[in-house]
């Protein structure tokens, strides 16, 4: 009988919590509405940054040291990689900032430089086509499948436009980046928020400015 009111307890927890972490994600980003799939997603990243922020943190409340920034540096990684979009230029400009934050972070966060993510054809042409309102081979005679380079907001491909044949260059942006940077940008100034708030030395607001900017 316990363990039937444990699992229900736990059941209600879990419950309250998704809802107010989907609350959350309404909260910073209201078109969200409009997408259930990518209301899970939001979700997933505020988690994400919930949970690696908190071992973060608890981390270097036990002492701030070489050893710790390194752990928390690839801790860091692997939660902006995992998000996506926005969160891997948070790793892009950390990775150029030697005079500014720790040794460590730069190290581990060059390599969000050259590990970004690639878009399927299947989306881009569909974010194409969206965006312009018609079919892709009513407006290109050859688009390559394969971007020739991919960053974190969005890649290139070349192609060969069917009005003039002159061949471009097409940048596209990955799915759901435009929508989901503004609150993704929230997001990350509140969790920079939090950490002037708990430790007094960390002074990254103008990070969280640099974000909003370019969102």
């Amino acid at each position: 009988y316990w363990q039937m009111r444990a699992i229900k307890r736990l059941a209600q927890i879990g419950g309250a919590g998704a809802l107010g972490v989907g609350a959350f994600a309404l909260y910073t980003n209201p078109r969200l509405k409009e997408n259930p799939l990518q209301l899970l997603k939001a979700m997933g990243r505020i988690m994400r940054c919930f949970c690696y922020g908190n071992v973060i943190m608890l981390d270097y409340m036990r002492g701030i040291n070489t050893e710790a920034h390194h752990r928390n540096a690839e801790r860091m990684y692997k939660c902006l990689m995992a998000n996506g979009g926005i969160y891997i230029k948070v790793g892009q400009i950390l990775s150029q900032l030697s005079f500014l934050v720790p040794d460590e972070y730069v190290e581990v966060m060059e390599r969000a430089c050259q590990e970004c993510p690639e878009s399927s054809f299947k989306n881009v042409k569909k974010i194409i086509e969206e965006d312009l309102g018609r079919p892709l081979d009513s407006i290109y005679d050859n688009f390559e499948e394969k971007p020739v380079a991919s960053a974190s907001l969005a890649q290139v491909h070349k192609a060969i436009l069917k009005s003039t044949g002159e061949q471009v260059a097409v940048k596209v942006q990955h799915e759901w980046v435009r929508e989901s940077c503004p609150g993704d940008a929230r997001l990350i100034e509140i969790c920079v928020d939090v950490g002037e708030l708990i430790f007094k030395q960390f002074k990254y607001k103008w990070l969280a400015e640099e974000i909003k900017r370019d969102a």
